[in-house]
């Protein structure tokens, strides 16, 4: 037999089971906090704004769950300065503990990974790895010039000094890896008082931390990492992908490869190839460069290339704009991968590989050169090199430059007012109108005259 339920009593069991419920909660909540558990992260390549996401993420995640230590395994040749700064930052601002472990044998920390590692609370290194040579150079590794490299040694020593006094370190030894490029064995290290002892691999890391004190932002305590559990943070697919963008010749060819794709579209539109690939190749390039300390000017002039390439093809004339094209590209390319600006300093050189880079500005300069080339060549091939008077009759040799064109009948398709663009059979020319009144879209023209590349002429009638 069914027991009704009144409904009174309804509101009631739902009370009693949301009790319920925050009671469980309550009690996950206390035992994964008295769990003893730590965070670690891994890090192998160059320092940028990515890897100090990571870091940041891994040291949230720490402080939010109360975690008991935070461990980065540390192998990089070093990376950009503003982005080791936040780093460093948050190391020093953590109330976590923190280790920097240098590893695996044969890893290095290397420049940028200096000063993180030094900003840790405990720096550690496996046997066999090594740590300094922390002189800021340029992007592509070079040296800085004289007064800008005075200025930025001089910042850097003093932010690695501040480093080293707030953790105890050997400021000095710190400072000759900065001034002097002095870098350091993990066994020369340890002697010299800039890490705090060697470990083999992460538990023995963890057995040599047991009971050592340590200082944060929030007090002094004693360490446990017995049977410390370390949840790993890694980077997202997002961070994954970026990071691979982050690479100077990868966003270099994405650039290039996205204006031929453009460029292509226009010479033959309605397929919507090139224009949908060239899109997203040059997004694709934008993130990687918005990554990178570069110089925007120069992919203004790469862009400004494929303007003066296109508009050279449309209206065929000296090959004046098919040069400006090649120089306003070589100066971008220049601009970009060389000049990048002066407050964008790495310490270590980015994985720039100038071979591949430079066979495609061969290619494409000489590509584009004898394209012009057949362009103008063709444009006076194309044509009788004599033409017959209309006044006198006579047949008369033709002048150099454009003034074969004149005498010779062509179409408005762009309004002349009083300058727009005519066509010559196949081919289009920049115009103006003789009498510089305005000439509508559509008219039959003869062309009166030519100065340089500009075509004058006057209308005969008009076809619509």
């Amino acid at each position: 037999m069914n027991l009704p339920i009144k409904l009174s009593t309804i509101p009631r069991i739902l009370l009693l089971m949301g009790v319920l419920g925050l009671f469980l909660s309550t009690i996950n909540n206390v035992n994964a906090a008295e769990k003893k558990h730590g965070v670690f992260l891994q890090f192998d390549g160059l320092i940028n704004i990515h890897t100090a996401n990571l870091i940041a993420r891994g040291f949230d995640k720490a402080e939010s769950e109360n975690a008991k230590l935070l461990v980065l395994s540390l192998n990089t040749p070093g990376g950009e300065l503003e982005a080791t700064r936040q780093i460093v930052s948050e190391f020093l601002e953590s109330s976590v503990p923190s280790v920097v472990y240098v590893s695996p044998q044969g890893a290095r920390a290397g420049s940028a990974g200096t000063f993180i590692t030094a900003a840790a609370n405990f720096a550690v290194m496996a046997p066999g790895t090594n740590i300094g040579a922390a002189s800021p150079v340029t992007i592509t590794g070079g040296d800085l010039p004289d007064t800008l490299g005075i200025k930025i040694t001089n910042d850097a020593a003093s932010l690695i000094r501040s480093i080293a006094e707030t953790r105890g370190r050997n400021a000095d030894r710190l400072e000759d890896m900065v001034r002097l490029g002095v870098a350091n064995t993990a066994g020369e290290a340890v002697e010299s008082g800039i890490v705090d002892f060697l470990a083999e691999d992460v538990e023995d890391l963890l057995q040599k931390l047991d009971g050592r004190l340590v200082k944060t932002s929030e007090g002094d305590y004693k360490l446990s990492t017995k049977d410390l559990e370390l949840d790993e943070v890694t980077m997202t697919t997002l961070e994954k992908f970026l990071q691979l963008l982050a690479n100077p010749t990868l966003a270099f060819f994405l650039l290039i490869l996205g204006g031929i794709g453009i460029t292509m579209e226009l010479f033959a539109p309605g397929m919507l190839f090139g224009i949908v690939l060239g899109s997203i190749f040059l997004i694709l390039s934008f993130l990687g460069l918005g990554s990178l300390p570069v110089n925007w000017a120069g992919v203004i002039f790469i862009v400004l290339a494929f303007i003066l390439f296109i508009v050279e093809v449309q209206v065929v004339g000296f090959g004046i704009l098919g040069i400006g094209a090649i120089l306003a590209f070589l100066l971008g390319s220049f601009l970009l991968l060389m000049g990048f600006l002066d407050n964008s300093v790495w310490q270590g050189p980015l994985d720039l590989n100038i071979i591949p880079i430079a066979v495609l500005l061969i290619v494409i300069c000489g590509a584009t050169g004898f394209y012009v080339y057949t362009l103008v060549k063709s444009a006076k091939d194309k044509y009788p090199q004599h033409r017959v008077d209309p006044i006198t009759g006579k047949q008369e040799e033709l002048k150099e430059g454009l003034h074969y064109l004149v005498g010779r009948q062509g179409y408005v398709i762009t309004v002349l007012n009083p300058v727009g663009v005519v066509t010559i059979g196949s081919e289009s020319w920049s115009a103006r109108s003789a009498k510089g009144t305005s000439i509508p879209k559509g008219s039959a023209v003869l062309v009166q005259s030519v100065e340089g590349a500009v075509l004058y002429v006057d209308t005969i009638h008009s076809i619509r």
